[in-house]
């Protein structure tokens, strides 16, 4: 009896106890974004014979995977032609591996244009509003808009820039305080790392210095009409005064300087050179009255961006040719209601509606050992052994190829109600193994 009554009192207790959820207990779910089939930029006599699609999964990172698409292509026209091409997806400008474009064996070059971004958070639950989005004339329409002109500033004229060179002492941060007038001045900077300014027009820049950062140089970029006054540094930094031409600057030290961070090579420097003054446009709306370079890319490259790889292919007459696109690809990573990640990958076939005709599609998924089996698919595949799953079509589908990968073969009871315990935090574990002990406890004192 009297053990009966200590285990009531230790679960009653407990059961008082609020309930803690702990994030890292918390259901997942990360959107990715699809990958778009090849379209010539106007309709063209260019047949599409056939194409293979192949899906390889990366073997450490079930969420990623390498895709090659192959198209044998055939110009029906007596003529050589010369086709604009364009091939569209949606990124957060992070990724570090770029596309590769063979045709005939030779690599074709190409440049990244910026065709707009999506507005919906998620393709995967708001799949019609999307497709709207990602239209393949909808983009084509974006890139042939005329170059963007600023309408809060002057990009082309003159401005006042400060030129601050990092000096010794090291491993200390470099403040440089000022004022201006948030009226009629707006500052960009560069290399500095953070800044605040109050109400009344006080900024103060900074940057942390260390060794290898001796000499170098930091901006202050006076926008609008010169106001800045009291300007001082807390160190020894040399502080330079000149005047520079704004778009020459801006071109020849964030346009055209390569990014580690960011996957810059292959974008067409004018076209970012005009979003980039979009951007800083829209500070000026928004009176934001200090920004920095970084956090305009930032912001640039953080956006939902359709951007296109635009190249050119010769074709001629009568010819036959065999392209082939290669290029990352990432799921959508969703643990909501599984216990484990369920990947779901995403590919955009509307885009190859543009060509005269489209044959045979052939479609291969090789998924890795980790993640071997495809739960759901828009289009119904066939699994060859375990791992591989194929199809073979007609023609374009009706639908795009959205597929889901995951550990086993099938969701278990056990998978889905996993994530609602945990999502109820640690304590409820611990209730639940109290119940246990209650149980046996009570069975053995019967």
């Amino acid at each position: 009896m009297k053990v009966k009554k200590i285990v009531v009192f230790i679960l009653i207790i407990i059961l008082l106890v609020p309930i803690t959820v702990f994030g890292n207990s918390s259901p997942v779910y990360l959107e990715k974004y699809p990958s778009f089939n090849i379209a010539p930029r106007e309709d063209c006599p260019v047949k599409v014979e056939s194409e293979t699609l192949t899906f390889k999964m990366d073997e450490n990172a079930s969420y990623e995977a390498i895709v090659t698409a192959k198209y044998t292509l055939t110009n029906t026209s007596k003529e050589n032609i010369s086709v604009p091409m364009v091939f569209p997806y949606v990124s957060d400008g992070y990724d570090r591996l770029g596309a590769e474009i063979i045709f005939n064996g030779k690599e074709i070059p190409y440049e990244i244009y910026s065709a707009g971004h999506v507005d919906s958070r998620d393709y995967l639950k708001e799949p019609d509003d999307f497709r709207k989005q990602v239209d393949i004339n909808r983009i084509i329409e974006n890139l042939n808009k005329p170059v963007y002109e600023a309408k809060n500033f002057n990009p082309t004229s003159d401005a006042t820039i400060y030129k601050i060179i990092l000096d010794t002492p090291t491993e200390r941060q470099c403040n440089v305080g000022f004022h201006i007038n948030l009226n009629k001045t707006k500052v960009l900077t560069m290399n500095f790392s953070g800044f605040d300014i109050d109400e009344n027009g006080n900024c103060n820049v900074f940057e942390y210095v260390q060794n290898n950062d001796v000499g170098k140089a930091a901006y202050i970029l006076v926008l609008g009409e010169d106001t800045l006054t009291n300007i001082h540094c807390n160190y020894s930094d040399k502080i330079e005064k000149s005047i520079i031409n704004t778009e020459k600057f801006i071109r020849e030290n964030i346009i055209e300087r390569e990014d580690s961070w960011y996957n810059k090579t292959h974008r067409n420097k004018n076209d970012f050179y005009f979003h980039f003054i979009r951007e800083i446009d829209r500070c000026f709306q928004n009176n934001q009255y200090a920004f920095s370079s970084d956090m305009i890319i930032e912001d640039m490259m953080s956006k939902n961006n359709i951007s296109t790889l635009l190249y050119e292919i010769v074709f001629e007459a009568n010819s036959t040719n065999i392209l082939t696109v290669t290029y990352p690809m990432k799921a959508t990573i969703d643990r909501e209601k599984t216990n484990d990640y369920i990947n779901t990958f995403a590919y955009i076939l509307n885009p190859a509606k543009n060509f005269s005709e489209v044959g045979k599609i052939d479609i291969q998924i090789n998924l890795n050992e980790k993640y071997p089996y495809v739960i759901e698919s828009s289009i119904p595949l066939n699994k060859i052994k375990k791992g591989v799953y194929a199809v073979s079509l007609d023609g374009l589908p009706d639908e795009d190829l959205v597929f889901s990968s995951y550990m086993k073969e099938k969701i278990t009871f056990i998978d889905r109600t996993t994530p609602k315990i945990l999502s109820l935090g640690y304590v409820s574990v611990l209730v639940a193994f109290v119940f246990v002990v209650l149980y046996l406890v009570m069975k053995k004192i019967k």
